[in-house]
């Protein structure tokens, strides 16, 4: 077992594995460096309470499994496991800060933040979820869209709580709501390529419309004039859906006899590819519109010449 309270320590076994039963804790950089794989045990044994964390392993096909619920590392710095897998798990705001590889998978989870640092790089060649990043709190990508390194059949997914707080900082991917690394882990996510999957629900996004004023002539079928949105993002697939009210905001059905007169046109719902994301501001700024109907010209059929009217 090991148990130190040194600050600035590193730890080389030459074995095919490695497992932590006594607890570490210290201030400064703790280094680990085995042959083989690294474990710690689940209980108050095994738990590491360091500032940073570095980690190492040489050969063999086992895995580095860190994730003991009472772990606090302030900063996880770089970790080389080759062909390995790599979990950890830190009950305490994290920040990444390194080159972090692991080509069997890896899955990175604190209960507080999760930050990349600047020049912070994470990679697997795993097919699949190759890279599970799992925040407990907001998620901060500080090192820009090429953090994250996974390419053809490889994927992210990064779970956190709120987009409205996150920075991705350039990391494209899917959105997902109402989820939770818990209830929905990585082999429940049928969605395919990156994702972001949030503990929140969808964050609707406010917009209003204005609805410009249309004519029709009794006898034929009026319709809505042009709907504008103010607050849809570039881009995203919104229409508006209208409906037609009478003086007394009854709900009609146009027709080619609907009786003349001003009828009021709203919209009453969105579609659209990217509706699911937006509601109509209820504050009441949005502008309808009219339709106004009017008489059909008078005709007056089967008349000759010598006839008087």
């Amino acid at each position: 077992g090991v148990s130190t309270t040194y600050a600035n320590r590193a730890i080389v076994t030459s074995g095919a594995s490695f497992a932590i039963d006594e607890a570490i804790t210290q201030t400064g950089a703790l280094r680990l460096t085995s042959a083989g794989g690294i474990s710690q045990a689940a209980d108050a044994s095994g738990v590491i309470n360091v500032d940073s964390l570095f980690i190492t392993t040489s050969s063999g096909t086992a895995s580095v499994t860190l994730t003991n619920t009472s772990n606090t590392i302030a900063t996880l710095g770089d970790v080389a496991v080759g062909p390995r897998a790599f979990s950890l798990y830190d009950n305490a705001a994290l920040a990444v800060a390194g080159t972090v590889t692991a080509n069997g998978g890896l899955v990175i989870q604190s209960t507080g933040a999760l930050t990349l640092n600047s020049g912070t790089t994470i990679a697997s060649s795993k097919s699949g979820n190759s890279i599970v990043l799992v925040s407990g709190g907001v998620f901060t990508n500080s090192a820009g869209s090429g953090a994250l390194s996974t390419s053809g059949s490889r994927r992210f997914l990064i779970y956190s709580q709120d987009a409205a707080n996150d920075t991705i900082g350039g990391l494209t991917g899917g959105k997902i709501y109402n989820s939770t690394y818990e209830a929905n882990p990585p082999a429940t996510i049928a969605a395919s390529g990156n994702q972001f999957i949030y503990a929140a629900d969808v964050p609707f996004i406010l917009i209003t419309y204005s609805i410009a004023d249309t004519a029709s002539t009794y006898g034929t079928l009026g319709a809505a004039g042009t709907v504008a949105f103010t607050g849809v993002n570039g881009g995203d697939d919104v229409t508006g859906v209208v409906s037609f009210y009478d003086a007394g905001n009854n709900p009609i059905t146009l027709s080619t006899t609907t009786d003349v007169g001003s009828y009021n046109v709203r919209v009453t719902g969105l579609s659209g590819a990217d509706a699911g994301s937006y509601l109509i501001d209820p504050s009441g700024s949005s502008i309808d519109g009219t339709l106004s109907i009017t008489p059909a010209p008078l005709t007056v059929a089967g008349l000759t010449a010598g006839d008087k009217i």
